[in-house]
């Protein structure tokens, strides 16, 4: 639903609650720009979802070519710049969906992070790229798109990802750190500016909140790894508590290694 708004289409209902198709939302209508987007998509989403990626990637090449003028329709203007490229086509142009090759799971930046297997920030980029640039949509089921993610990542300001409870958050596995890390510290790179990452929070339905992900840090480490209720039953089981702590320690660091998101506060905290 954010995705589709922000590029400015709705969705068609069906009576039965499924989404049928999308309708534009003309200019007048949409008061702003249509902002262009790009999307990295899990394995399981890819593999059990094909018909939500399609259909952003419909509306994706539908809006990219309306007429419309490029500081109204972000889309079309990226579009347009990346065809003037040699060899890309506007199907290639419009590639907005991206994962892990077909039959292969992960992101490769979490990776790398726990290995040490990095320097500069721009090997975190890189290892990011070459892992997710691969292109899903209508007809396309991994196409090899390393370099119209590149070109993507390069015109994002803004990432973006939300968990909807408490039994995970962004601590909780390596992989959030990994995708909305990596594509933070990708998106610096290409860019060559700053990337404000932010985080939806939509535990409760009745109050959603969309705040900086420094802010979820700094809570999701409060409540957890720097709470005496939460350490004290860590410690009841044993070396497995201790390895969970751990963990989760780690994950901080990941944070801020692809973010520089981490107050220093927390690591003395730790310490």
């Amino acid at each position: 639903a954010e995705i589709l708004w922000l590029l400015g289409v709705e969705p068609v209902w069906l009576a039965n609650g499924q989404v049928k198709s999308f309708t534009v939302v003309p200019l007048e209508k949409l008061g702003r720009p249509r902002i262009d987007v790009t999307v990295r998509s899990s394995g399981i989403l890819r593999d059990n979802f094909s018909n939500c990626y399609e259909l952003v990637d419909e509306a994706v090449q539908v809006v990219a070519a309306l007429d419309e003028p490029p500081e109204q329709n972000f889309v079309r203007k990226h579009a347009r710049a990346a065809m003037k490229t040699e060899g890309v086509s506007f199907r290639d142009a419009a590639y907005r969906v991206f994962s892990a090759e077909p039959s292969t799971y992960g992101n490769g930046v979490n990776l790398a992070v726990l290995a040490s297997a990095w320097k500069p920030e721009v090997d975190l980029a890189d290892i990011f790229v070459a892992w997710n640039g691969y292109a899903y949509g209508k007809e396309t089921s991994g196409a090899a798109a390393h370099e119209q993610l590149a070109q993507n990542l390069s015109t994002v300001a803004v990432t973006f990802n939300k968990v909807q409870s408490d039994e995970y958050d962004l601590l909780g596995c390596c992989c959030y750190f990994g995708t909305m890390g990596g594509m933070t510290a990708a998106a610096r790179h290409y860019s060559g500016n700053e990337v404000k990452p932010y985080y939806g929070d939509t535990r409760e339905p009745e109050h959603v909140e969309v705040r900086d992900l420094a802010d979820e840090i700094r809570r999701v480490v409060r409540t957890k790894l720097l709470n005496p209720k939460w350490i004290d039953g860590m410690k009841e089981h044993g070396y497995k508590g201790a390895a969970d702590m751990m963990k989760r320690i780690t994950r901080v660091y990941g944070w801020e290694a692809s973010t520089q998101e981490v107050d220093d506060w927390i690591f003395d905290d730790i310490a």
